[in-house]
């Protein structure tokens, strides 16, 4: 009797099991639509004097960062915060000379949420700038090396003007392209994707461009004696490069 009735014991526990899964996924859909419904943003301004220090050192861990070209001695830093059905935490801290921006949030409870900075560099500065998941794009920037370092984050550079641009990614994916010719591309990553495009001009470059099992696109020819440097490696990553 017990074996005869044995089946309709296991279906009816599936269906509390499945029942209170459908459940849970509609509280959170609520929840979720209520975030979005009553979303707002708030924007913050602050600038600091870096007149002292002779590098910028940036740190962002979740917080997009948008990177321009900025004027005097101040750095420029606007924050657009996203707060939905639980207030975004947005914070910055200043650690000896290294800037750091903290941006944390619920995404599965407010989607949406978030923030997005835009830093403004004062001229002639090196900068360097280190993120975990955030996505980078470095644009306009002139006459300065930059150098970035990301975990998972995307890295875009827009007609830059400056001396030298260096990325490491682990696999975040990589493009850049340039106002005028660098004297140093240098980007390594180990699965993101490496897009390039680099004007014609004066300098010659050596070039070592190489995936391990990516596929490798590039015009560019190899001048042992140039002036320039281009590197570009990855290990499972394609790597498209032009000029």
């Amino acid at each position: 009797m017990s074996d005869e009735y044995e089946p309709v014991g296991l279906l009816r526990g599936s269906l509390r099991i499945i029942g209170s899964a459908l459940a849970a996924f509609a509280v959170v859909g609520l929840l979720s639509l209520a975030s979005v419904m009553i979303r707002s943003e708030r924007v913050a301004v602050n600038e600091l004097d870096v007149s002292e220090i002779s590098q910028i050192a940036i740190r962002s861990t979740n917080s997009d960062l948008k990177v321009i070209e900025g004027s005097g001695d101040r750095l420029v830093i606007r924050a657009k915060v996203t707060d939905g059905l639980v207030a975004t935490t947005y914070e910055l801290h200043r650690v000896d000379n290294q800037i750091e921006i903290v941006g944390r949030c619920v995404r599965w409870l407010s989607p949406g949420c978030g923030v997005d900075v835009t830093v403004a560099v004062p001229k002639d500065y090196p900068l360097l700038i280190a993120t975990g998941s955030a996505d980078v794009r470095a644009e306009g920037l002139r006459d300065r090396v930059v150098t970035i370092g990301t975990g998972s984050g995307n890295v875009e550079g827009v007609q830059l003007s400056v001396q030298e641009f260096s990325v490491d990614s682990d696999s975040g994916d990589v493009s850049t392209t340039f106002a005028k010719q660098p004297y140093a591309l240098k980007v390594t990553t180990k699965d993101g994707n490496i897009t390039a495009k680099i004007p014609s001009g004066k300098i010659s470059y050596f070039v070592n461009v190489n995936s391990e099992s990516g596929k490798v696109s590039s015009n560019l020819v190899d001048r042992p004696k140039g002036r320039g440097i281009i590197r570009l490696l990855s290990d499972s990553g394609d790597i498209n490069v032009k000029q």
